[in-house]
């Protein structure tokens, strides 16, 4: 069953609804709690980190402008993930799945 949200129509409402205005909605009509969205992206971060154990971005650096040309830096930064923390992330996000809703009680 698709995703539905109940105070959006159109294209609106098949597309960036579900996931903007009303929340992420099971096919049974009930909203996923905020804690199991987090324990999902923890797991899901934690896997990734086990897998590629290191992410890479550009940063750019020192722009300068001179008449008509413009120079500028792009540096390549690296992040490691060490494994404890993506373990610890899939640990906490199981935990939170299976025990997240006895904490709201």
């Amino acid at each position: 069953m698709p995703l539905r949200c109940s105070n959006q129509t159109g294209l609106t409402r098949r597309l960036a609804a579900p996931l903007l205005h009303c929340g992420v909605i099971h096919a049974g009509g009930h909203p996923m709690s905020g804690m199991k969205v987090l324990a999902a992206v923890l797991i899901a971060g934690g896997i990734l980190g086990l897998v590629y154990h290191h992410f890479s971005y550009t940063k750019d650096t020192h722009e300068a402008k001179i008449g008509s040309v413009e120079l500028s830096v792009a540096k390549k930064e690296s992040v490691d993930v060490p494994e404890w923390a993506a373990v610890g992330a899939i640990v906490v996000g199981a935990g939170l799945l299976l025990f997240g809703g006895a904490l709201k009680r």
